[in-house]
């Protein structure tokens, strides 16, 4: 297997606008909520697509011997971010997609494979 990654280019989202910082000041909780919920699916949404300029076989590739392969850290984002809105209960365990796969990605420390 050749061991070049390989990237694929797409430039259909303006990086030169950064996403403004949240104020935690707050007057009205659930617009609060919103506004929280939006930044959170907007950068989601952006680091999702960072996954998009890798072609197909380079997410199968360690890009460090001691690193998992790449298609590993975005469902530990995903699993990170289940795990936290089950513990503030913002959601319930029943909630999970798909608890096998969450728990096979949810732990990012990979000492193991030393």
């Amino acid at each position: 297997m050749d061991s070049t990654v390989h990237v694929e280019h797409h430039h259909d989202h303006d990086h030169d606008e950064l996403l403004p910082t949240i104020e935690l000041i707050v007057k009205n909780a659930s617009e609060k909520r919103a506004e929280i919920h939006k930044a959170f699916n907007e950068s989601y949404d952006l680091y999702d697509h960072l996954f998009d300029i890798v072609d197909d076989e380079g997410h199968f590739m360690r890009a460090d011997p001691l690193r998992h392969p790449l298609i590993f850290y975005l469902g530990h984002t995903a699993a990170f971010y289940m795990n936290k809105l089950i513990s503030a209960r913002q959601l319930r365990n029943s909630d999970r997609i798909d608890p096998d796969i969450e728990g096979l990605v949810a732990i990012g420390v990979d000492e193991m494979s030393w």
